[in-house]
Order: C-alpha cells, then sequence, then structure tokens
C-alpha cells in the first residue's frame, strides 16, 4: 500500500478519517474524524511514531504502516473483504444497485465505522405502487418530486379515483400498479427503483455531519451528491 502521506498537508478522504480512529484508539488524538490530514492528526503520528520507535516525520510510509498493522491497524484496500451494508425487510438488489453500494459504503465505512443500512433497492410495479401509497396517504408527494410529471399524475388518479370509492388499500394498490405497469411497458419509469438504479439507505439515525459523510462518500464514488443524493423523510435516495 502507499504511504497515507506522502507530503504533508496532503490527504483528505476516508483514509485519513480511519488513520485518525486508529489513533484515537491508541489515545494519542483527540480530535474530531474529519479525514483532514491537519496539524492535530500529524502531531498524533508524530507521537504515535515515537512511542513505536518509528522515525517521527508524520508521514504514514511503509515503516508506519508496519508498525501500525501490528498494532492493530487495517489498511484500506481497493477490494474490501465485505460489503459493508445490510438490507432490510427482503430488500432485493440488483447487479448495479449491489456494485454502487459496496464501494460508496465502504468509503463510509472507512469514515465512520459503521454499516449503511438499506431499507429499499430494486422495486416491482407493485411494490413501487405500495410505496407511493404510503406516501400519499401519509402527506402527500409533492408534484416536482418525480421528474416525469405525466406519468405521476397517471399513477395519482388510479390512486384518487379509487379512493373516492372507499376502496380498500389492496385493491388501491392493486390499480396503481396496473398503471405502472402500462407505463414499464412503454419504457416510461416512475422511479429509477423499478429500473434496479436507485436505493434507499436509512437515515433518521444519522447526525447531519454524519450525513455529510455519506454525501462526500457519493461524491467520490457516483458524482455530484446534489443530483445523486435525494433527502426524504427517514431516508436518503440514493440514485445512480
Amino acid at each position: 500500500m502507499e504511504p497515507l502521506c506522502r507530503k504533508w498537508p496532503c490527504m483528505h478522504g476516508p483514509e485519513v478519517a480511519l488513520w485518525q480512529r486508529f489513533l484515537s484508539s491508541r489515545g494519542v488524538y483527540s480530535g474530531a474524524i474529519n479525514g483532514e490530514f491537519d496539524d492535530r492528526t500529524y502531531d498524533a503520528t508524530v507521537e504515535y511514531q515515537r512511542e513505536s520507535r518509528v522515525k517521527p516525520d508524520g508521514v504514514v510510509g511503509p515503516a508506519t504502516l508496519e508498525r501500525a498493522t501490528r498494532d492493530g491497524f487495517a489498511p484500506p484496500s481497493d477490494s474490501p473483504n465485505r460489503e459493508h451494508f445490510i438490507t432490510k425487510g427482503g430488500v432485493e438488489l440488483s447487479s448495479l444497485d449491489r456494485q454502487v453500494l459496496t464501494q460508496v459504503a465502504y468509503s463510509y465505512y472507512l469514515w465512520t465505522g459503521e454499516d449503511l443500512t438499506v431499507t429499499s433497492g430494486t422495486r416491482t410495479p407493485s411494490k413501487q405502487a405500495q410505496a407511493m401509497y404510503e406516501k400519499l396517504t401519509h402527506g402527500g408527494i409533492p408534484s416536482y418530486f418525480y421528474a416525469d410529471h405525466t406519468a405521476y399524475e397517471e399513477i395519482l388518479a388510479a390512486y384518487d379515483d379509487t379512493r373516492k370509492t372507499g376502496a380498500s388499500e389492496d385493491t388501491t394498490v392493486e390499480a396503481m400498479t396496473k398503471v405502472i405497469e402500462r407505463q414499464v411497458s412503454r419504457g416510461v419509469y416512475i422511479s429509477r427503483h423499478l429500473r434496479g438504479e436507485a436505493v434507499d439507505v436509512r437515515s433518521y439515525d444519522m447526525s447531519q455531519e454524519i450525513q455529510e459523510v455519506l454525501k462526500e462518500a457519493v461524491g467520490r464514488i457516483v458524482g455530484d451528491p446534489d443530483r445523486h443524493l435525494i433527502q426524504e423523510s427517514d431516508h436518503l435516495h440514493l440514485q445512480f
């Protein structure tokens, strides 16, 4: 592995956050886990090197990494040894979902030491209808939420028309499902979930700071987080 920092100050990112957590575990660093190789991180690195009888140059090079590995540090790898996300409630993932999630979740894990919780992945038309039914029933969906307004209005009409008759939830969802199925047959997808190009990540238990970490991970792996990551009430919608 290449040194984390050949010339200080130089590094920013999840690898540095991982190093900061290690330094914290050794009792030589008490700053924020912010992924910045700043003065405090540099000083803590030098302190660790002195304690470990490694050249105290503040550079996380081969000798420092070798000693740190013996002390329990796990250097980041291009290929994580496991998936750093868990799925809830029978979530299904497309191959693209899993590929993107593996990279984003690993970057997030290096920053935080935590795994992501995925609450929704690839959806069938019936699952998409159920998701939209729940949103419409509990507060509604802003008209701008879906890019294809025509497709949204068709599904909304099925919801409204069926509800007016006093129909049950199952009947309403079935009517919405039929509309979504017709749309898909025409190549129209109200949501990227239907194409296996989106996942929902639980966020209600994430602080704002941790959400920013996830945004940074998305920016590094997928691209502009303002375009690919959308905040909803209890989750973050990641599309790619």
